[in-house]
């Protein structure tokens, strides 16, 4: 049996049907008013996320983003960028360290890692999507980053973008499975349901990038500790997946993942299952003085 079809057959079995279901009946967690173990820290504001831990010394960065779907940059003027206050660096794929492409995720080894594209990472000139990183500005603070950031300037070739999935259709290829289940699944038929439905809503809903309403902001901290090891503060659902695709990129030796006892800052709690973890990893090439 295939995860998917494992974790579909389980929730199921509790999915509300006007039918009394027995397992509400067993001994568990169901139905009973438990208090979340972070609910105290979160009420009183002190749950501790990624952006707030206090790193000495720390840099921020800032990230420049394509304004086309599809293409290359032709040219890039960094130069006002980096006289502007405050800034350390300006890098862009000319002079970003080597990556390698991140590994993507795999059901059946996720020890491989947790990326949903293996495009590289500022690694050349291409544009794969509109809003891709083109360019990032490292300064003494998130404001100067910022404000440097808005001074590149960017110039494209654009080429014809894939935008349409009315238009592809004909170009598209049915896979053999999704996930080990079947590619096709029909159950009924929408059409039908929705010529014989006594009332029916047409609307168009819009909802923004991120659509989570989590109360975290989006951060991710890394610096090097006393041992010369790379550590990666950051909020994920998945910490091992995470912490290995960092691993992978950068052509680091796997370290250990922290859950609390090697390094105090893994221990905070984050809302809908989000923690921040620790990474730490050994032997990163390209490390700077």
């Amino acid at each position: 049996m295939s995860l998917m079809k494992t974790v579909s057959d389980t929730v199921v079995q509790f999915l509300p049907d006007g039918k009394h279901n027995s397992l509400l009946d067993r001994d568990g967690f169901l139905g009973k008013p438990l208090v979340r173990v972070d609910a105290e820290a979160k009420v009183k504001g002190k749950a501790r996320f990624t952006s707030e831990f206090d790193i000495p010394n720390l840099a921020h960065a800032a990230l420049v983003f394509s304004t086309i779907a599809k293409g290359k940059v032709s040219e890039i003027d960094t130069e006002r960028a980096k006289h502007s206050p405050g800034v350390l660096e300006v890098l862009t794929w000319k002079n970003m360290p080597k990556l390698e492409a991140p590994p993507l995720v795999d059901i059946g080894d996720l020890a491989k890692g947790m990326a949903a594209s293996n495009l590289p990472v500022l690694q050349d000139a291409s544009v794969h999507w509109n809003g891709q990183p083109v360019a990032i500005v490292v300064a003494e603070t998130l404001e100067q980053a910022e404000d440097a950031a808005a001074l590149v300037e960017v110039d494209y070739t654009a080429e014809p973008a894939a935008t349409s999935f009315d238009l592809l259709k004909a170009e598209a290829v049915v896979p053999s499975d999704v996930l080990g289940e079947p590619a096709v699944i029909s159950i009924g038929s929408v059409e039908k349901g929705m010529q014989e439905a006594s009332a029916r809503v047409d609307q168009v809903y819009l909802t923004p990038a991120y659509n989570h309403n989590a109360i975290e902001p989006h951060a991710t901290i890394a610096l090097w500790d006393e041992n010369g090891s790379l550590v990666v503060l950051d909020s994920t659902q998945s910490a091992y997946m995470t912490s290995r695709s960092h691993s992978a990129v950068r052509g680091c030796r796997q370290g250990r993942e922290a859950s609390g006892e090697a390094l105090p800052v893994a221990r905070s709690r984050l809302p809908h299952g989000w923690r921040t973890h620790a990474r730490r990893a050994a032997d990163c090439p390209g490390r700077s003085a």
